[in-house]
């Protein structure tokens, strides 16, 4: 008789045991970092570009030349 496990029968039949949240990827942002369907990013409608929301002020500063000021 061959006992499994069943965390191992849900991985087996799954990818992933019970429980843990499955996460695809969406696309890519303008700097080639893979975005999630968890992550929070924003659309540049103007060309049609992705920017996960932690690289939005490196997008700003680099692909639209915005000065911010009083940034420690």
């Amino acid at each position: 008789m061959n006992i499994e496990h069943p965390m191992i029968t849900q991985i087996n039949a799954t990818g992933y045991p019970k429980g843990v949240e499955v996460v695809d990827v969406v696309g890519t942002d303008y700097f080639g970092d893979e975005i999630f369907s968890n992550d929070e990013y924003v659309i540049d409608e103007n060309v049609g570009e992705m920017i996960l929301l932690d690289n939005l002020n490196r997008y700003l500063k680099e692909k639209l030349d915005f000065k911010f000021v009083n940034e420690n």
